[in-house]
């Protein structure tokens, strides 16, 4: 396990390196989240109660490319357009979702996400259709 976790830490950092060296226009879009949540209680030694400790640990990191080389080998920039204009590529991150159904409905709870472009928009558009319901 904690070679595992060193890997990740080292493939990271390599990436986060290479992303700072690359020149603006090819820089890629970096989303990185950490979580720590520590609680202990504890009393004296001398009144040897017991001691209460909760630990939360958690990473996400997510290395997104905006641009790159066309087999011609001209830099191209990933974008999309429609409607309304143009704008960055459409990414949805999601690193926590849970699913549940209760008496025939179903529900389903986005948890850690992250989004960019038309998929920023989109989300915020069926957020505020929600909210403007409740």
């Amino acid at each position: 396990m904690k070679t595992k976790k060193q890997c990740i830490i080292v493939i990271s950092a390599a990436l986060m390196s290479a992303a700072c060296a690359a020149p603006g226009e090819n820089s890629p879009l970096i989303f990185g989240q950490a979580d720590i949540l520590g609680i202990s209680i504890g009393t004296s030694a001398a009144s040897q109660t017991p001691e209460l400790t909760i630990g939360y640990k958690g990473a996400n990191i997510a290395i997104i490319p905006i641009a790159g080389y066309s087999r011609d080998g001209e830099p191209v920039v990933f974008d999309a357009q429609d409607e309304t204009g143009r704008d960055t590529m459409s990414v949805l991150g999601q690193f926590d979702a849970a699913a549940k159904r209760d008496s025939g409905t179903q529900q389903v709870v986005l948890g850690k996400f992250f989004a960019t472009g038309f998929a920023a928009r989109k989300l915020a558009d069926g957020f505020a259709k929600k909210l403007a319901k409740e």
